[in-house]
């Protein structure tokens, strides 16, 4: 049995969105490569119009030809929903540097990642609120947000990466600090 210190995502339905394109309407800016998208494609990404994952909760497949969803002939994004081992996903990612933004927890909180060593995590206080005045009074509501919100985390990558994974990171981080210091 695996134990996980530290960070452990409560992950009871998450979405995620990898922008491919800066601009959804305009054929520049593209912000990954095609081997990249190959990668999303295997792992089980779909091209989606969506921008953010809050938004592909709610989209299905974009593979029937007739759908007016379809993203033929526009830029896309690449997107993923997981209803548990979101913690795999997430992996996937980090591992192979690519920047996503994530909807965990039916949308409580954000994660960010750009690329770097770290995965960012937001709390979503809006939703959180809303979703609990919804089963109990306002009062009741703003003291569970006030007494137990969990702030933001600044998660290593580390976390995500297996011993493996973990010694070629460290390989790479040494790597790039002799390019440094040759540099000097």
């Amino acid at each position: 049995m695996k134990i996980r210190m530290g960070f452990v995502p409560n992950s009871s339905s998450s979405s995620f969105i990898v922008q491919v394109w800066l601009e959804l309407f305009e054929k520049k800016g593209r912000l990954i490569s095609r081997t990249i998208e190959q990668k999303l494609a295997k792992y089980g990404f779909k091209k989606t119009t969506a921008i953010n994952p809050e938004q592909y909760d709610f989209i299905e497949d974009y593979s029937e030809p007739n759908d007016p969803r379809t993203v033929k002939g526009m830029n896309y994004n690449y997107g993923y929903a997981v209803s548990c081992n979101q913690a795999d996903v997430i992996r996937f990612l980090v591992n192979n540097r690519i920047p996503f933004k994530a909807s965990e927890h039916y949308g409580h909180r954000t994660l960010i990642y750009e690329g770097g060593d770290r995965v960012w995590s937001f709390p979503n206080y809006g939703l959180m609120f809303y979703k609990d005045s919804n089963t109990t009074s306002m009062a009741e509501a703003i003291g569970k947000l006030v007494f137990q919100n969990e702030g933001i985390h600044a998660i290593s990558i580390w976390q995500y990466m297996n011993k493996k994974e973990q010694k070629v990171y460290m390989d790479s981080l040494r790597g790039s600090i002799k390019h440094r210091r040759k540099r000097k």
